[in-house]
C-alpha cells in the first residue's frame, strides 16, 4: 500500500486498527525520509510533503470516529434525560 497515494474515502473506510496502522507506517516513512535528508542519497525528500498531508488525513479521520463513537455512546443517556422530567416537592 502506498501512503502517499491513500485518498480521505478510502482511509474512512478503514477500522480502527487499521488506520492506527497506517499512522505507524506513515510516521516510520517520515522518520526515514528525514534521516535521509541529511545524507548525500536523499532519494525521496519529495515524498515527505505527501507524507505530512496523509497523517494529517489519518489523525483527523481518527479523531471523526472517535467522536461519532462518543456521540452513539452518550445519545442514549442524554435522550433518557430529557424523557424524565424531574418532579419539583412542594
Amino acid at each position: 500500500m502506498e501512503l502517499i497515494k491513500l485518498q480521505t474515502d478510502e482511509l474512512r473506510n478503514f477500522e480502527a486498527a487499521k488506520l492506527k496502522e497506517v499512522e505507524d507506517n506513515a510516521r516510520k516513512e517520515l522518520f526515514k525520509i528525514r534521516m535521509d535528508i541529511y545524507t548525500p542519497k536523499a532519494s525521496q525528500a519529495g515524498n515527505l510533503r505527501g507524507l505530512r498531508k496523509t497523517l494529517a488525513r489519518v489523525k483527523t479521520i481518527q479523531t471523526e470516529k472517535r467522536r461519532t463513537q462518543e456521540l452513539k455512546t452518550k445519545a442514549p443517556a442524554a435522550k433518557k434525560a430529557v424523557e424524565t422530567p424531574v418532579k419539583k416537592k412542594k
